[in-house]
């Protein structure tokens, strides 16, 4: 196999690929969503922070974007404040390191 090719994809193409993600920014503010998220959570809208809605099951201790920076190799588990939906992904810094898409399922 060749060398990969580096792709990007446009935030829609983002949202549809990743029907459940959350993109969210340095102040823990919900700047995207995708659809599927939006329908098993409808109360959290673009713009609402993001602890009020979910809160980080695992890793334990992640409550701020450095936390979450520093610990994006693992596995982490967002719940909603009262545990009817758990959300397992991924967190992915994005390029200049100031909004973070996590990406569940």
């Amino acid at each position: 196999m060749s060398e990969p090719v580096l792709i990007g994809l446009l935030p829609q193409q983002f949202a549809d690929a990743f029907p459940f993600h959350v993109g969210f920014d340095r102040s823990l503010t919900i700047r995207q969503a995708g659809r599927s998220l939006a329908r098993v959570l409808p109360a959290a809208a673009i713009g609402d922070p993001l602890l009020d809605h979910l809160r980080v099951e695992y890793p334990p201790g992640m409550q701020t974007f450095d936390d979450m920076v520093a610990g994006a190799d693992y596995l982490f588990i967002l719940a909603t404040l009262d545990g009817s939906v758990r959300l397992r992904g991924q967190i992915i810094a994005a390029d200049g390191g100031d909004d973070l898409p996590a990406q569940a399922h």
